[in-house]
């Protein structure tokens, strides 16, 4: 069985912005959409950008390869995946740090 995953969703940022600076949700929905599209835009103009304390961005180039198609009724397909550059985040050991310190929360309550 999956373990179940406490993933948040952009909903949940903006609420804890607008609840931490006591601003309304449109406003602060408005602030990190913002950001957001800040980090997209200098993307679009540099190979990296690193946010000291949260991580690194940075395009990275995939090479080709082959890989095979196993799913059921595809008979081990060989398919060829062309080279490609995505996006790649590196965090920083301050936010790593934020991992740990939850992961530690979760085991003192007996979650983990």
């Amino acid at each position: 069985m999956a373990e179940k995953k406490n993933t948040k969703l952009m909903k949940d940022l903006v609420r804890v912005h607008a609840r931490t600076y006591q601003m309304t949700v449109e406003d602060s929905e408005q602030i990190v959409q913002s950001v957001l599209d800040a980090i997209k835009e200098t993307m679009m103009d540099c190979d990296a950008l690193m946010l000291v304390g949260f991580g690194k961005f940075e395009h990275v180039f995939k090479k080709p390869y082959i890989m095979v198609d196993n799913r059921p009724g595809q008979g081990g397909v060989e398919k060829r995946v062309p080279p490609k550059y995505k996006m790649k985040f590196t965090p920083s050991p301050l936010l790593n740090d934020v991992s740990f310190k939850y992961h530690q929360r979760l085991a003192a309550r007996g979650e983990l």
